[in-house]
């Protein structure tokens, strides 16, 4: 999928036309008290992904959630701790580096990523290297849930460490209501129906049909990130590029990618967490929702392209990173394993002698 996901990228600069139509073009109209907004199709196409991945919830695994549900919020709330301290550190460290402008979108950037929910294929990453499923769907379902409620109130913290004009931004989108509603209907609600369709249809037929699912789902995040990459990459890639500037967000993007993966595996060391249960929140901690961080970036952020630039190296960095922490666990899983046997037989040595 990673691959395809890099051509998604590459096919925005070249071909960028048929993105920008998908962007630009409004499919639902939605009015609220304070004005309304406008769903295009990379937005649908998020609401679709998150509806069909409730219908390939395993039952068995999702029943056991609520025995890890302190090592979920406190996983949570590591999360945003660390992007919270990491862009103390980039606004403080790269102040004087970087363009002002470009400073306080990484900034947007970070926060974006550190309010969006865990991303579905974490739990795909994690059943590859035989990790603790349940506290990946936890996080994953829990992160969803939750995500319209604490999105606004992490807007409003980071708009503290913004200047004037970004921080006016931030405050607007967290007082005028239209966010919540639009983080309601394009993430919590296609969550509930699908939990409503899962409980009523047949579990057989379900499972029948969940590798069709998957195809559909990967079919629109693809879209997805073609579409939000066409607005973005032709103009930073082709137009007029600063390659200093794109080197140093690549740069910074990388290493929060890192971090998000680290904050896993240092939080289970700390609280002497299993092998298997490492894996997992390594793997959650680490891969965020790009369909969601990209969407909340064209609604609230449209003329900052580089909030949406940073979130597009993040995507491309955490799939590769994902990709190498996967035989680092599965090294880490042998090894206990093998000094788990060389235990049992040094004990049943001992036991004969005696």
């Amino acid at each position: 999928m990673s691959l395809f996901i890099f051509g998604a990228y590459f096919l925005s600069i070249i071909v960028p036309q048929i993105g920008i139509y998908f962007t630009e073009t409004n499919l639902i109209n939605v009015s609220t008290k304070t004005g309304g907004f406008a769903l295009n199709t990379p937005m649908i196409c998020l609401s679709i992904i998150l509806f069909n991945a409730v219908l390939c919830i395993k039952m068995n695994e999702l029943k056991k959630i609520s025995s890890y549900f302190p090592v979920i919020l406190l996983a949570l709330s590591a999360n945003f701790l660390m992007a919270l301290g990491y862009m103390l550190f980039v606004k403080h460290s790269f102040g004087t580096v970087l363009p002002v402008d470009a400073l306080q979108q990484i900034i947007i950037g970070i926060a974006i990523l550190s309010a969006v929910p865990i991303a579905g294929t974490a739990s795909a990453w994690t059943q590859s290297v035989k990790g603790n499923v349940s506290i990946t769907l936890g996080m994953i379902l829990i992160s969803t849930i939750m995500c319209p409620f604490y999105t606004p109130v992490i807007f409003q913290i980071f708009s503290n460490f913004t200047d004037s004009m970004f921080s006016q931004k931030l405050l607007n989108l967290t007082a005028n209501g239209n966010t919540n509603i639009f983080l309601m209907l394009v993430i919590l609600a296609p969550v509930f129906l699908g939990l409503i369709t899962y409980a009523i249809l047949n579990k057989k037929l379900l499972k029948k049909l969940c590798p069709l699912i998957r195809v559909i789902n990967q079919a629109c995040l693809l879209i997805l990130c073609y579409s939000n990459a066409s607005v973005v990459l032709p103009e930073k890639i082709l137009g007029n590029p600063n390659f200093y500037d794109l080197l140093l967000t690549f740069t910074l993007a990388t290493c929060f990618t890192f971090l998000t993966f680290m904050v896993g595996w240092i939080l289970s060391r700390l609280i002497h967490l299993t092998i298997r249960d490492e894996m997992s929140l390594m793997f959650s901690e680490g891969l965020k929702n790009i369909g969601a961080a990209m969407v909340l970036a064209s609604f609230g952020f449209p003329e900052y392209k580089n909030v949406t630039l940073f979130i597009i190296f993040f995507a491309l960095t955490q799939q590769l990173v994902a990709s190498y922490v996967k035989p680092f666990e599965l090294y880490l899983l042998e090894k206990k394993h093998k000094r788990q046997l060389a235990t049992c037989y040094n004990k049943e040595t001992s036991a004969s002698l005696k």
